[in-house]
């Protein structure tokens, strides 16, 4: 089990003698891989803890690589790809990037551009992850409004002043600077620019697909709303 922690990228080419290769290129950078010898075992296989990319052979039996990424899409499964091809085109390599591959590597493979590339990949996973932490904190302390406040706080983000604020809600100025206190304290911030802040970088950290298998209502709410 330990080695499923670890894994940080899955390989998978019919070719037995390429995913060693590449997996020796790999394992000798410090980089653990897991090996399938074509597209179905390793839908089969991808379950939590998920690797951190996948290297993917453009032409298999039964799967081409390009497929078994599409049906990874049709599962919400985002993981970041790259796609290696001894018989590379043009088209090919639009259909990859629109399914938003890393980049396409040509068979036979590079290894220093190769293990540059995988590590790109990763980075952009852990970027990715990270993004989604960033977004339960928020979360977290997003449900900590009423519901009262949740108004205020759309409306200080839209740009309003606590008069327009006041008048909009029917409440008191008063009532309205009481609220936002509670909005930034409760937040984790000490102004509005920083509450302003907070707001725009979940909207520009997070694309509307990652939230696509989110568990909990309270996330897809929050990020649907930072995501419009």
């Amino acid at each position: 089990m330990q080695e499923e922690k670890t894994t940080a990228v899955y390989l998978v080419d019919d070719d037995a003698s390429m995913t060693d290769l590449m997996a020796a290129f790999l394992n000798s950078s410090g980089i653990s891989t897991r090996a399938f010898s074509n597209g179905r075992l390793c839908l089969e296989e991808l379950k939590d803890p998920f690797p951190m990319c996948l290297v993917v052979d453009f032409q298999m039996p039964e799967i081409s690589g390009l497929e078994m990424i599409r049906e990874f899409r049709k599962r919400h499964y985002w993981l970041p790809f790259i796609l290696a091809t001894g018989q590379g085109t043009v088209a090919m390599a639009v259909d990859a990037m629109k399914l938003g591959a890393i980049t396409v590597i040509e068979k036979p493979i590079d290894p220093d551009t190769f293990v540059a590339a995988v590590r790109n990949a990763i980075a952009v996973e852990q970027s990715r992850r990270a993004a989604f932490e960033d977004l339960d904190r928020f979360k977290k302390r997003f449900d900590l409004l009423t519901s009262r406040e949740r108004q205020v706080a759309d409306l200080v983000i839209d740009g309003n002043a606590t008069k327009q604020i006041a008048k909009s809600l029917g409440i008191s100025v008063k009532t309205v600077e009481v609220h936002r206190g509670r909005i930034t304290k409760k937040l984790g911030v000490t102004s509005v620019a920083q509450l302003v802040k907070l707001f725009l970088h979940s909207k520009q950290s997070f694309a509307p697909h990652m939230f696509d298998n989110a568990t909990n209502a309270s996330v897809k709410s929050v990020a649907s709303k930072q995501s419009q």
